[in-house]
């Protein structure tokens, strides 16, 4: 009862949760709720790390909330770098191969300073998490980093 009073008493445009970006999603869910897990599924090829890297980016870059991401096949280091590409708007290939020319130099190197500004994505890249270990990861974060973001 006290979540439906604080929402009807504060002004909102339909989204109550955490922004996606996407207006038709936003629609359907009312933002990402503190309370949903969220699982993105698909075939292979499909474009989910794309989508989820979308959320993270707008959940954490527009909105500065912090966000944990765990991921069962991509290394951590390979999923910053796919965020640094699209961020920066720098051709991952160029970063992954290290042909950049000043003004992709420039460019990942702003948008690094943005992401270290900020800290809010963190990543988990563990194999054979089980529910549980999900379930308590957020307690390693920082304080109230769990209660106002995406975990």
């Amino acid at each position: 009862m006290a979540r439906i009073e604080q929402l009807f008493q504060q002004p909102h445009d339909g989204v109550t949760g955490v922004n996606t970006g996407y207006d038709d999603l936003n629609k359907k869910t009312a933002g990402l709720q503190p309370s949903d897990l969220i699982i993105v599924a698909a075939r292979p090829s499909m474009g989910k790390t794309t989508f989820a890297m979308n959320l993270v980016e707008n959940a954490a870059m527009l909105q500065d909330k912090p966000v944990l991401i765990f991921s069962l096949e991509m290394p951590s280091e390979q999923i910053m770098m796919r965020s640094l590409a699209s961020l920066s708007r720098v051709d991952q290939t160029k970063i992954r191969t290290g042909q950049l020319d000043d003004e992709d130099w420039a460019r990942i190197s702003g948008t690094m300073g943005i992401l270290l500004e900020k800290r809010n994505i963190y990543i988990d890249d563990s194999s054979g998490l089980t529910p549980t270990e999900v379930r308590s990861a957020h307690a390693v974060l920082p304080v109230n980093t769990a209660a106002s973001g995406l975990s």
